[in-house]
């Protein structure tokens, strides 16, 4: 579901709810077309796998902290500390 659009900008609020892996990942692949045309894409995301998998930067907020970064330092910052995020 899109927030919001413009020529340069689109606002997702949890863009793959409710699809099944298949229709995922063909949203998935649509919106990199849209970002290597040039639109600058936001979403709000509770699909870790899926969205870093297809992010460059990430903006992680939770009750009592937050982190941002790009996806590559996000993994590693978790991978180094045995963790997975969220």
């Amino acid at each position: 579901r899109a927030l919001c659009a413009a020529v340069d900008l689109l606002l997702l609020d949890e863009p793959t709810a409710g699809l099944d892996p298949e229709a995922s990942a063909a949203l998935y692949q649509t919106l990199l077309q849209l970002n290597r045309a040039g639109v600058t894409l936001i979403s709000v995301s509770h699909d870790l796998s899926g969205a870093l998998a297809n992010a460059t930067h990430v903006l992680h907020l939770d009750h009592h902290s937050g982190w941002f970064g790009t996806a590559a330092q996000y993994r590693a910052d978790f991978e180094q500390k045995g963790a997975t995020p969220l």
